[in-house]
This record gives C-alpha cells, structure tokens and sequence, in this order.
C-alpha cells in the first residue's frame, strides 16, 4: 500500500514550463527536498522566492547530472 503524500505531482513526468515547489521538485527527481535547496543555493539550478518555485526546464539539470 503507497502512503499518500497530497501532492498531485506525477513522480515520472516533468513539464518543461511549469513551476514546481521545492517538494514537487524532489518528488520528481526522487532526492529530498533538502537536496533541492542546496542544488538552487549552489547555483546548480535557479529558483525563485521562498520558498523556492522551480521551473520544470531546471529539473532536467538535475536529471541528466
């Protein structure tokens, strides 16, 4: 039985244009949301606000590294 999370995010698919919370993010790349905010404080990926609001294209750096 899958333990429900609340999110409506998809684990397996990324939309380019769409913007996605620091815990959607890790969802979607499958690292914790804490990874997250150290890829976007690093400068490995650009996020805006807090907290951070990611952009789908910004996700893929995370996939293809």
């Amino acid at each position: 039985m899958q333990k429900e999370t609340g999110s409506t995010v998809h684990p397996r698919v990324i939309l380019a244009d769409a913007i996605y919370t620091t815990d959607e993010a890790a969802v979607l790349v499958r690292v914790r949301p804490s990874t997250i905010r150290a890829a976007v404080r690093l400068g490995k990926i650009r996020g805006a606000g807090r907290p951070f609001r990611i952009r789908g294209s910004e996700l893929f750096k995370l996939c293809a590294a």
